[in-house]
C-alpha cells in the first residue's frame, strides 16, 4: 500500500493501479475481490477505480 495510500502521489498511485489492474486482469472474479481490498486498505476510490476499469 506504500504506492496506493492516502499519502502517496497522485500520479504515481494512478498509475500504479492502471498498470497493475492491466496485468492482473484475468475475470471479474479476481478483480472485484481486489478492488474491495484495495479500497478498504485506504487506497482510496481514485486508484482503487482506475485499477477497477482498466
Amino acid at each position: 500500500m506504500k504506492y496506493l495510500g492516502a499519502r502517496a502521489n497522485k500520479t504515481l498511485a494512478y498509475g500504479v493501479a492502471s498498470v497493475s489492474g492491466t496485468i492482473l486482469a484475468i475475470c471479474s472474479c479476481t478483480v472485484l475481490p481486489l478492488f474491495a481490498g484495495i479500497y478498504r486498505m485506504c487506497a482510496g476510490i481514485g486508484p482503487a477505480t482506475a485499477f477497477l476499469c482498466s
